[in-house]
C-alpha cells in the first residue's frame, strides 16, 4: 500500500494483515496516514515506512561520487535510529510473539 503520493489524509479504521503461510504487507506512508487498528495474524508481518519528522529533503544534485552516496547511506540509518526510538508513543506492542 502506497500512500506516499496522496495529497489528502488516509485513514485505516482497521487494519488486518493475513493469518495464512506467513503473509506479509508493506506500507510506504505520508505523515497524514492513520492506522486505527492494526491486527497481525499468527505469523504474519508488517512492513511501514514513514517520513522522519519534518518529511524528506531532496538530494542535492552533486551526489554522483562515492563519498556523497555514502554520505546519504550515513544519514538515512542515522534516521532511521531516530524513528526507532523507544520514546515513540505512537507505537505499542500486544501480546507479542515469544
Amino acid at each position: 500500500i502506497n500512500t506516499s503520493k496522496v495529497v489528502g489524509e488516509v485513514n485505516f479504521n482497521h487494519l488486518t494483515v493475513g493469518d495464512h503461510n506467513a503473509a506479509q504487507a508493506g506500507i510506504i506512508a505520508s505523515k497524514k496516514t492513520y492506522i486505527g487498528t492494526l491486527d497481525l495474524w499468527q505469523s504474519a508481518g508488517l512492513n511501514i515506512i514513514a517520513p522522519p519528522e519534518g518529511g524528506y529533503k531532496d538530494k542535492p544534485n552533486n551526489t554522483n561520487s562515492q563519498s556523497g552516496a555514502k554520505n546519504d547511506k550515513n544519514e538515512s540509518a542515522k534516521n532511521d535510529k531516530q524513528e526507532s526510538s523507544p520514546n515513540n508513543s505512537n507505537t505499542q506492542v500486544i501480546n507479542p510473539p515469544n
